[in-house]
């Protein structure tokens, strides 16, 4: 059992460091990033690829050092071996797929080299096979409590390295090329620390002696799981990441570059979502262990109405204020191209929010193999409307965002009947209708408001007579009970 003082430091360490590199974030894409949306653009591309690729090199076999970590840790040198088997495997699946790709581009390079991911297919190479690495060492630090440092290495430096990236790119120090080749660098910087602060942290040691841990059924076993997190991990990477690489080949570096920007600033509002989950997962495989139908439902339709709160209130706070902060920064003129991606991912992330612990309810049920083939279905789904809205109809960011967008209101309802059907419940009831009432009216009585030709002031007055109409009703006459409770508290659960 980990020592609980360990988790909640731990647990503060880890808010702390997400929230300034989200902070971070938020300032880089409104003063730096648009300064040269191209280079933002195949950034992003590069990162997108790499990010696919970065699956076919672990092929599952991170998760797996975390779901057979109690067995490892009992036998001797067993989570050495396990580790050293992981290396190899990785490094043997980095070789393997490097040659394919040299095959491929030997035979059927003619065909491709117009499309701006096949020019940079080898910086996404080298950076997810860094990433491959940082991903095995990140889990292996999980095992032993510590989730802060390596959040602070995958998460919060690459929000400081390409920063920097760009202001010596733009103050004409380095060009392009060197600009992409230092942040795949600064990659394998973090794969070094990371691997380094494993090492210490487990005290493991490398070997070419680990076939005595994979004995009797064990290799079947760790390979079947391996083979389902490997899927489950590419579906869901394919799912979620597909749209800016088909923006980036079907529309434009530049394009890209502004629909990143977009992206990342509509998934602000997701971040309060990402720490409510990481909570409640331990308590959701305990209430279906213990078969407590009642208690999971009451859960179920609380954080749902929490997260439809809290992603509410922001996203009608971002659709009210976002062109008046646009209007007054040196960028406007590239960020105002944003704002119909903005509003539209925005959305998404609202409506996903909306339903609650669907995925983590699934994925910890006896039916979880249902997420892999619903991660499939989106995947699938996402690039046919893609290709559709961008290539078909011509409507660029736009339609990208659209595709987007009905993809995830498609996959969440596809998951809303699925649970209804296995486990007899729904995460609505009657406080999200009013919720949701409340919203639009205000909002749409806001927006309607006489602009002051003011930007500074109607931006407050919009942002600030939205956060007390809707929250004023919601808290005055107490909808969501918990929440009260909560800012009570002066903290989360």
């Amino acid at each position: 059992m980990q020592d609980k003082n360990l988790v909640a430091r731990q647990t503060a360490k880890y808010s702390l460091v997400n929230y300034l590199g989200a902070a971070i974030g938020v300032v880089s894409n409104l003063f730096i990033y648009p300064m040269d949306e191209k280079f933002y653009g195949i950034i992003r591309g590069i990162e997108a690829g790499a990010f696919l690729l970065a699956p076919l090199f672990v092929f599952g076999t991170s998760t797996a050092l975390v779901n057979f970590f109690p067995r490892l840790r009992s036998q001797e040198n067993g989570v050495s071996k396990f580790l050293s088997a992981s290396l190899s495997w990785i490094m043997a699946n980095v070789v393997i797929v490097g040659s394919v790709l040299l095959g491929l581009r030997f035979f059927f390079g003619d065909h491709f080299q117009h499309l701006p991911s096949y020019q940079y297919l080898w910086y996404s190479f080298a950076m997810g096979s860094f990433l491959a690495f940082m991903e095995l060492f990140r889990k292996l630090a999980t095992n032993y409590g510590r989730i802060a440092f390596p959040s602070l290495i995958d998460r919060f430096l690459p929000k400081v390295f390409l920063p920097a990236i760009f202001i010596l790119l733009l103050a004409g120090h380095i060009g392009h090329e060197l600009g992409f080749t230092l942040f795949v660098l600064a990659h394998m910087l973090m794969a070094t620390v990371m691997m380094l602060y494993g090492f210490r942290l487990s005290k493991a040691r490398l070997t070419s002696k680990f076939g005595g841990i994979f004995q009797d059924d064990f290799s079947k076993e760790v390979f079947q799981y391996s083979l389902f997190s490997f899927f489950a991990t590419f579906g869901a990477l394919l799912a979620f990441r597909i749209d800016t690489l088909m923006v980036l080949n079907l529309v434009g570096e530049s394009e890209t570059g502004i629909y990143s920007i977009g992206a990342m600033l509509a998934g602000f509002v997701l971040l309060p979502a990402s720490g409510m989950f990481a909570i409640y997962s331990p308590m959701i495989a305990q209430m279906l262990n213990d078969k407590d139908r009642r208690l999971l439902s009451e859960k179920y339709r609380l954080t749902s109405k929490i997260l439809l709160v809290i992603g509410g209130v922001l996203y009608c706070c971002i659709f009210l204020g976002i062109e008046h902060l646009f209007e007054m920064l040196p960028s406007a003129d590239t960020l105002m191209l944003a704002i119909p991606v903005i509003i539209i991912l925005g959305l998404s992330v609202v409506l996903d929010m909306a339903t609650g612990f669907n995925t983590q309810l699934i994925m910890y049920s006896k039916h979880y193999r249902f997420n892999l083939y619903t991660l499939a279905f989106l995947a699938v789904l996402n690039v046919l409307l893609n290709w559709v809205f961008i290539k078909v109809l011509q409507l660029g960011l736009v339609g990208a965002a659209y595709a987007t967008l009905i993809s995830m209101v498609t996959y969440n309802l596809v998951k809303l009947v699925f649970i209804k059907k296995k486990f007899g419940m729904i995460p609505f009831d009657t406080t999200h209708w009013k919720v949701s009432a409340l919203l639009l009216l205000s909002t749409f009585m806001i927006f309607w408001m006489p602009s002051s030709g003011n930007n500074l002031l109607d931006l407050f007055l919009k942002v600030g007579l939205s956060l007390l109409l809707n929250l004023g009703i919601i808290l005055g006459l107490r909808w969501v009970p918990e929440l009260n409770t909560i800012l009570r508290a002066r903290k989360l659960f």
